[in-house]
């Protein structure tokens, strides 16, 4: 089981579980993750679905074809692990999971649905995560010859890789820039915190639904806010229209 630190009921509260995982990861720089149910399992979207074999591979090949109309700087056809973080940042379901390395961009997450149950903020000693699974205390690059598989079977079904990695996520879009990203590469639908050994590189904090509305205004106030983390004119666009005004410019 994964390590369980204390709630988080404010912004001190974040800072303190931050500075909790750094602790226990032997002063590693962690990933974060927010989500919004503390039940939810560290599971990438695409195998959260009964057809995933079937949808990943549609999903690939209909988004590769069409896509370039929609988006001017596409990255090349054989570069699987740009495409997969593109199709993840535009909210395709895909094998990869989404890590940050800003527990306040992390928390934005674990807050962004509206639901009477408690969020969760995962973190992730990278480096751990590695060592423990390939035996390298490091942070894979996308071309690693060791994990170059689990990107390529989203395209290729003949592949069938199994496993997870953590790796270095490719900064191809603006949202990978703002939003800290960072991913797991998964091959299968084996959640992270059931992993053998996951306490030495994983920590769970809760944040119960009665501290949701407080952090929420706290992270307004410190900037971290849709149409910042979403940098394009349709969030900008949501946030004006949601503003109330004073007086006129």
């Amino acid at each position: 089981m994964p390590q369980i630190g204390p709630q988080i009921t404010n912004i001190d509260g974040l800072m303190n579980a931050a500075i909790t995982a750094v602790r226990n990861f032997g002063n590693a720089t962690p990933w974060w993750r927010g989500q919004a149910s503390a039940a939810w399992n560290l599971v990438p979207s695409v195998f959260r679905r009964a057809d995933a074999a079937r949808a990943e591979r549609n999903f690939t090949g209909r988004f590769r074809e069409r896509a370039r109309s929609r988006y001017p700087n596409c990255p090349e056809k054989d570069d699987p692990a740009a495409w997969l973080s593109l199709m993840q940042h535009y909210r395709l379901p895909t094998r990869l999971l989404d890590w940050t390395e800003s527990p306040l961009i992390a928390l934005y997450f674990a807050l962004s649905e509206e639901n009477d149950q408690p969020s969760a903020i995962w973190a992730l000693s990278p480096t751990a995560f590695n060592e423990a699974l390939f035996g390298q205390n490091v942070i894979f690059g996308e071309q690693n010859p060791q994990i170059q598989n689990l990107f390529l079977d989203s395209f290729r079904p003949e592949i069938n890789q199994t496993g997870v990695a953590a790796v270095q996520s490719p900064e191809i879009d603006i949202r990978n820039l703002v939003q800290l990203s960072q991913h797991t590469v998964h091959g299968d639908s084996n959640p992270i915190e059931e992993i053998e050994g996951n306490n030495n590189y994983l920590f769970k904090f809760e944040v119960p639904v009665g501290a949701k509305e407080g952090l929420k205004q706290s992270l307004y106030i410190l900037g971290i806010r849709e149409a910042n983390l979403f940098p394009d004119l349709e969030h900008l666009a949501k946030e004006l229209a949601d503003m109330t005004f004073l007086q006129e410019c």
